[in-house]
């Protein structure tokens, strides 16, 4: 009797150890995780994005294009085109927006107890994140009209045309001041502040917007869309690419090879980095802003 339990306590305090070992690494990650959502180190996966005084934002990936053809140097674009071109940019989200009062009145809409309804309640968006989403959704139409109205007649190819339209300036359009938060100076006082802000603002030293809030993803890669705005890219014979989980699914099996090397901690910690990442404010109607 004295036996089982000399050996039923070691393995207690074994089992103990285990956890203790265990308790750190995963204290570190809850951390991480908390961080992450309050901006602390979101500004090791979020680069910043520089405005350029351009209608549309630009990143480093921009600096890797190749020059423009000089045919582009005799395109004159006018303040007043600017200012048509959002203006039909409105014109566009005032059709959405009775589009979507239609299918409100139809009772198109997601049913309570579905798992469509469930994935929108655990991924609502907060109100300004679509805010800032209609707003960049009024920039994307008004660059496609500008595209189309600029480089239509003249036979300009349309991503070059969207690269030469990305170095004019939103100021003085409607749309001016949908630029402000991303221009934002901190100052002195913010980034002395003892506790970092909860929105990410500011927290890094010398990158405010690094890890803030309701900022865009950066591109490492130039893009390459078949408008060079927003069309997805096709496949050399113009049909469309495959679904991505096709591939990914073709490419990557599951063969449930089991590891000593890794733990649960390392999935547990990729996934937190996808989460977080896969959280892009989704797009819901206006009744909702």
């Amino acid at each position: 009797m004295s036996s089982c339990a000399s050996s039923s306590s070691v393995r207690l305090n074994s089992m103990k150890m285990q956890e203790r070992r265990l308790a750190l690494p995963l204290l570190g990650v809850l951390v991480w995780v908390l961080s992450i959502h309050s901006g602390t180190y979101a500004g090791a996966t979020l680069l910043p994005i520089p405005i350029t005084g351009a209608g549309l934002l630009r990143t480093s990936a921009d600096q890797r294009e190749p020059p423009l053809p000089h045919a582009y140097d005799r395109l004159l674009v006018t303040p007043s085109d600017l200012n048509d071109s959002v203006v039909f940019a409105e014109r566009i989200l005032d059709t959405l927006h009775r589009l979507e009062a239609n299918l409100v009145s139809a009772k198109v809409i997601l049913k309570d107890g579905t798992p469509s309804q469930g994935e929108f309640a655990a991924g609502t968006p907060e109100v300004e994140a679509l805010q800032r989403g209609r707003q960049a959704l009024r920039a994307v139409e008004a660059s496609i009209q500008l595209v189309v109205h600029m480089c239509g007649s003249m036979s300009f190819n349309y991503k070059d045309c969207a690269r030469f339209m990305n170095r004019f300036s939103l100021d003085g359009t409607p749309l001016g001041s949908s630029c402000e938060h991303l221009t934002k100076k901190c100052t002195a006082e913010e980034y002395g502040y003892m506790y970092r802000s909860g929105d990410g603002l500011c927290n890094n030293g010398k990158n405010g917007a690094w890890g803030e809030a309701f900022t865009a993803y950066a591109r490492l890669l130039p893009a390459d869309y078949l408008d060079g705005i927003r069309i997805p890219h096709r496949a050399v014979n113009k049909r469309p690419l495959p679904n991505p989980r096709l591939v990914s699914l073709t490419l990557v099996t599951n063969t449930g090879i089991p590891t000593r090397d890794l733990t649960l901690a390392v999935m547990q910690w990729g996934q937190f980095l996808e989460h977080d990442l896969s959280r892009t404010a989704v797009s819901v109607m206006s009744k909702f802003l």
